[in-house]
């Protein structure tokens, strides 16, 4: 009989030998790990691009969550004074600007403390994403695309690629 991928052979009373697992186990093919290589370069390139994109997003949201509502009372005390409101006016204004500078940074200070967890959700996945074909451990962030390009192997199992 020909033996497919499908296929189980036991030996004996007790060995299995599973021909997916055995397959899985194969070294890759030069053209198979120079091509899921390649690959990484997009990888490298998205991760860089999107913590970026976190980082700034979180302090733009945080800045305009704190300087929302300082803008806000500033406006209104101008309105009164230009209505003619008197000192009354004048120290509900104050008093209410200065809860609303409190509620700014408290409101920005929230949105500072998410950014934590989108970064290590972000790291935990490239961890996974970028790693070595081969011996599937991780390049990090330090070894850019380029540079592992440059060298033409992988730093742990020496694995050599072409990649032009």
């Amino acid at each position: 009989k020909q033996i497919g991928l499908q296929d189980r052979i036991t030996l004996g009373t007790g060995y299995v030998f599973d021909f997916r697992t055995f397959v899985a186990q194969l070294p890759l093919s030069d053209v198979e790990f120079t091509q899921r290589f390649r690959q990484l370069k997009d990888v490298y390139h998205t991760y860089s691009s999107v913590k970026l994109k976190i980082q700034s997003q979180s302090q733009g949201k945080m800045m305009l969550k704190r300087s929302l509502p300082m803008a806000v009372p500033g406006i209104l005390l101008a309105v009164a004074g230009s209505a003619g409101g008197g000192a009354g006016t004048l120290i509900a204004g104050s008093v209410f600007s200065a809860l609303a500078i409190v509620a700014g940074a408290v409101w920005g200070s929230k949105e500072m403390e998410k950014m934590p967890e989108r970064l290590w959700n972000l790291d935990e996945q490239f961890k996974i994403d970028y790693a070595c074909p081969e011996c599937r451990k991780p390049f990090g962030v330090h070894n850019s695309w380029e540079s592992l390009r440059r060298q033409g192997q992988c730093p742990y199992c020496r694995r050599k690629f072409n990649v032009e």
